[in-house]
C-alpha cells in the first residue's frame, strides 16, 4: 500500500450556486451520468486503473499506471496523452448539456480506493489548487511543465504519424492573459464531421451555435455580474478561435494521405 504515480483531474461544473433545486438536482444528475460513463470506459487489460470519485457538482479523476508500468516513461506519456483525449470527450459532453467546466489537471503521487471511496495525495492537492486558486476562466489548467512534457510528445507522435497530424488538433491552448495552458476541449471535434456526446450525436457546428447561444443568454441575464458576463464573454472567444481554425483546415485529398503515408514506411 502507498502512492503511485498518476495523473489527477479535478472537474467543476460552474453555474451551480445560485440556481433552485430543480436546476442543480438536474445539473447533478448529469454530471454523475458523465462522471459514471467516464468509469465505464476503464478496462481491466489497460496500462492504468482508471477512477472516478465525484461528490456535487465536482469530480477527482484519477489515472494511475499500473505496478509494472510505474517507472516506464513512454507508457508514462501515452496513458496521458490518452487520457486528455478522453476529457476532452467528457468536457465537451458538458458543454452540449449548457454547462461551462473549469478544473485541474496534476501529474504525481495519488492514493485511491474505489471501494472505499478514498483518493489523496500530492497530485491531488495540486489539481484542486489549480482549479480554485489559479483558474479564472472556463479552463482546465495544467501544470506548465507538464504541459510542456505532452506537447513535445505530441509533435514527436505527429512528425512520424500523418493520420495523428491531420486528426489529433492541438490538445492544449495558451492563454496569453494567464500565462496558462489549458486543455483545448473542442479538439475532441478536430478532424470529424460528427462525434457522440452524452446521448445524442454534434457536429462542431450544432455544438458551436447552443454554446455560443447559452453563453449570450447568461450575458444578458446576468449583465450586473462581472465574474459571469467575463467568463461567458471568454467562452466566446475561445469558440469563435476554434470556429476560424476549423474554417482554415485545408482538406486533404486521400491519395495525398496515403502517398505521405507510403514516404514513412
Amino acid at each position: 500500500m502507498g502512492y503511485k504515480k498518476g495523473l489527477v483531474y479535478f472537474i467543476d461544473v460552474l453555474g451551480t450556486k445560485g440556481r433552485d433545486f430543480d436546476t442543480n438536482l438536474s445539473i447533478t444528475q448529469v454530471f454523475r451520468k458523465e462522471m459514471n460513463n467516464v468509469q465505464k470506459r476503464h478496462r481491466n487489460t489497460s496500462v492504468v486503473d482508471r477512477c472516478v470519485f465525484s461528490f456535487s457538482d465536482c469530480a477527482y479523476i484519477v489515472y494511475a499506471l499500473k505496478d509494472e508500468y510505474q517507472n516506464n516513461t513512454d507508457i508514462k506519456l501515452k496513458a496521458i496523452y490518452q487520457s486528455l483525449y478522453n476529457t476532452t470527450q467528457t468536457i465537451a459532453t458538458f458543454l452540449s448539456k449548457g454547462f461551462l467546466c473549469r478544473g485541474g489537471i496534476a501529474y504525481g503521487d495519488v492514493y485511491f480506493d474505489l471501494s472505499e471511496n478514498i483518493v489523496f495525495g500530492p497530485a491531488v492537492n495540486c489539481a484542486y489548487n489549480l482549479e480554485s486558486k489559479l483558474a479564472i476562466y472556463p479552463n482546465i489548467i495544467i501544470e506548465e511543465n507538464l504541459a510542456k512534457e505532452i506537447l513535445e510528445f505530441d509533435r514527436k507522435i505527429k512528425s512520424v504519424n500523418i493520420m495523428a497530424k491531420i486528426q489529433n488538433g492541438q490538445i492544449f491552448l495558451y492563454n496569453n492573459e494567464t500565462n496558462q495552458y489549458y486543455l483545448n476541449y473542442l479538439n475532441y471535434l478536430c478532424g470529424v464531421s460528427c462525434a457522440g456526446l452524452g446521448d445524442k450525436s454534434y457536429s462542431f457546428e450544432q455544438l458551436y451555435e447552443e454554446a455560443i447561444k447559452m453563453s449570450t443568454k447568461e450575458i444578458d441575464n446576468n449583465s450586473n455580474n462581472k465574474r459571469v458576463v467575463d467568463k461567458h464573454l471568454w467562452q466566446i472567444n475561445y469558440l469563435n478561435s476554434m470556429k476560424s481554425i476549423r474554417e482554415a483546415e485545408v482538406e486533404v485529398d486521400p491519395i495525398e494521405i496515403f502517398t505521405m503515408m507510403s514516404k514513412l514506411t
